[in-house]
């Protein structure tokens, strides 16, 4: 018939506590490792200036590779939980029904390069998954299981 809705449950967790690590990562790679990368640069001669920019746009796209799995990842965690909270006739249609199509169309996006992770994109990111994130802390409070 499928697998449980606790088991579904118990696999987006582990994805999403994975994508928590890579934002992380993320946010480590441009909070610590850019300005201690560009420290000193207004001193620097033209070659170590060269080698400074290289590593600071590598940074950048260790941050951006990063954000990317953050993005498929919670978005698996989020289709996931949709998918055990509408195999279960306490959970939300509506609510199951949303997550599940942010759920596919986050990662999609992202890997089909049609979701870029600039502020703009990422922004969407975080707002569509802190629509979700709202109306299920919501529910969780209100309904009595």
């Amino acid at each position: 018939v499928g697998p449980q809705p606790g088991a579904l449950g118990v696999l987006a967790s582990a994805c999403y506590a994975l994508a928590a690590v890579a934002v992380m990562i993320g946010a480590v790679a441009s909070g610590f490792l850019a300005p201690a990368t560009v420290s000193g640069i207004a001193g620097a001669d033209d070659a170590a200036r060269a080698v400074m920019m290289s590593v600071l746009h590598y940074t950048g796209e260790l941050n951006e590779a990063f954000a990317k799995v953050h993005v498929i990842l919670s978005g698996v965690a989020i289709l996931l939980w949709s998918l055990a909270m509408l195999g279960d006739e306490r959970g939300s249609r509506p609510l199951g029904v949303y997550g599940a199509s942010i759920g596919v169309a986050l990662p999609a996006g992202v890997l089909s390069g049609m979701l870029r992770l600039d502020i703009h994109g990422f922004g969407l990111v975080v707002l569509t998954q802190g629509i979700w994130m709202m109306w299920i802390a919501r529910r969780l409070w209100t309904v009595r299981w």
